[in-house]
């Protein structure tokens, strides 16, 4: 197993290509327990991002630890997802829209994607700080306001207390795409009309996968 001093983020950035013909090139990755959480999701759409989700954790677990083989979750506090037989790797995941992300280390790391929030105004009280509404209300408004979500899912899902802890609690107003806070790294990237935030004790690498890359996992 290899360690890392850059922390790596895969994006699968097209969830509208997958076809069910590509899912089920992966039939033998699959766990049952993925393949009933899966079925659970009344929404075609949501169904494909659970499963290449697991399926972008398997790619990036391989590519940075070299491990391959069936993944198993077990639940931790606030309901922490984690590896059963790898307890020292640590992961985050998320989706929105046509992204799935996932990001690997062995320390706690945190990802979020979402797309631009232009109804920002129905959350606000429950999302944002008084100094974060001026932001957002400066100009560019649903990109702010995606930002700014972000990265606090981001670190929520660093530290594992998740929503309950409160969103509104932690502050990141006017900062810029790369930069520390509450003892962490931070890092956004915005595409098309989307953001992606990453918490973590490191320096982090972003890499794009396509459906080419992930199909060599059953080769």
């Amino acid at each position: 197993m290899k360690f890392l001093f850059s922390d790596m983020v895969y994006i699968f950035e097209n969830i509208n290509t997958v076809t069910n013909d590509l899912l089920k090139k992966f039939d033998s990755l699959y766990t049952e327990e993925r393949k009933i959480k899966s079925g659970k999701y009344c929404r075609e759409d949501d169904k494909k991002k659970s499963l290449i989700a697991y399926i972008l954790l398997l790619y990036a677990l391989k590519k940075e630890y070299g491990i391959f083989e069936k993944l198993y979750f077990d639940y931790g506090k606030n309901s922490k997802p984690f590896l059963k037989k790898h307890k020292n790797i640590y992961f985050s995941i998320s989706h929105s829209g046509k992204y799935v992300s996932v990001a690997a280390d062995i320390n706690n790391i945190g990802v979020d994607v979402e797309g631009y929030i232009d109804d920002y105004e129905t959350i606000s009280r429950y999302v944002f700080s008084e100094d974060e509404m001026k932001y957002i209300e400066n100009g560019n408004s649903g990109a702010k306001a995606a930002k700014l979500w972000t990265l606090k899912e981001s670190y929520l899902k660093y530290t594992g207390t998740g929503i309950a802890d409160g969103l509104k609690a932690y502050d990141f107003a006017y900062k810029p795409d790369v930069f520390e806070k509450y003892g962490c790294k931070f890092k956004c990237i915005q595409k098309e009309k989307y953001y992606l935030s990453v918490c973590s004790e490191n320096d982090m690498t972003i890499k794009f996968v396509k459906e080419e890359d992930l199909i060599k996992l059953v080769r």
